[in-house]
C-alpha cells in the first residue's frame, strides 16, 4: 500500500508545466538522446541522494519515528499538510510568491535558456533545478521514514517514488530511443493537456493520500 501511494504521488508531480517544458526543449533537439540523458541522469541522482541522506540519518541514529505515538502524530501531520495542499490547490489560490510544490521560481529560465542553447551541461542542470524538493517530497519522505521497515526497504520506496517523479522524461527519452523524431511531438500534445488538468489531478491525489494518511496516523495511535 505504501508503494502504491508513492508511486501516486510521484505521478501525480510528473506532470508539472516547468518538467514539462525544460523536457520538450530537449526532446526537440537535433540529438535529444543524450540531452535527455544527461537531464535524467542528473535529476535523479540528485533528488535520491537528499532522499537517501536523510534515510541513512533516521536509521543511523537511535530517532523513534517508526514506533510509538510519534509515527502516528508524523503521518496525522503530513496528511493534514497534503490535504491543505490539495484544498488550496482546488480552490485556485495557489501562492504565487513561493511555490510550494517542487517547482522553482528559476526553472521558466531555465527552460528559456535551453530553448535559446542546449549543451549537456545545461541540461544536467535542469535536471535538477526542475526538480527541486518541495512539500510534497517532504511527505513522501515522511510516508517512507515513519513505516517500520528496513533501510534498504525505505531505499527502494525512495526509488519508486523518484522513478514515478521523474516519468515524464523517462518515457520521454526511451520514446526517443524507440522511436526517434516523435518524442517532440508526444510533448507537444501533453502540454495542454498538463496545463488544463494537472492542478486537478495533483489535487484529487493530495486530498486522497492525505486522507489516508490522517487515518492511518489515527488508528496506530
Amino acid at each position: 500500500m505504501t508503494v502504491l501511494r508513492l508511486l501516486a504521488l510521484g505521478l501525480a508531480t510528473a506532470i508539472r508545466p516547468t518538467s514539462l517544458a525544460a523536457v520538450g526543449a530537449l526532446a526537440a533537439a537535433a540529438t535529444p538522446r543524450r540531452f535527455l540523458t544527461a537531464y535524467v541522469i542528473a535529476g535523479l541522482a540528485f533528488t535520491i541522494a537528499i532522499g537517501a541522506a536523510v534515510i541513512w540519518l533516521i536509521h543511523g541514529v537511535d530517532i523513534t519515528t517508526r514506533s510509538g505515538p510519534f509515527r502516528g502524530v508524523a503521518q496525522i501531520g503530513g496528511g493534514l499538510a497534503t490535504i491543505t495542499f490539495g484544498l488550496v490547490l482546488l480552490s485556485g489560490r495557489r501562492t504565487r510568491t513561493r511555490p510550494v510544490v517542487d517547482q522553482p521560481a528559476s526553472a521558466s529560465r531555465w527552460t528559456t535558456a535551453l530553448s535559446e542553447h542546449i549543451s549537456v551541461r545545461r541540461a544536467a542542470l535542469a535536471g535538477p533545478v526542475t526538480h527541486l524538493p518541495g512539500l510534497l517530497y517532504l511527505v513522501a519522505l515522511n510516508v517512507i521514514i515513519t513505516e517500520p521497515q528496513s533501510a534498504r526497504e525505505s531505499l527502494v520506496q525512495l526509488l519508486v517514488y523518484n522513478g514515478g517523479w521523474f516519468a515524464v522524461p523517462i518515457a520521454v527519452l526511451t520514446l526517443s530511443i524507440i522511436r526517434p523524431g516523435t518524442a517532440s511531438r508526444v510533448i507537444t500534445v501533453v502540454q495542454p493537456w498538463a496545463r488544463k488538468h494537472g492542478r486537478s489531478v495533483l489535487a484529487v491525489v493530495c486530498l486522497a493520500l492525505g486522507i489516508a494518511l490522517v487515518v492511518h496516523g489515527v488508528v496506530i495511535r
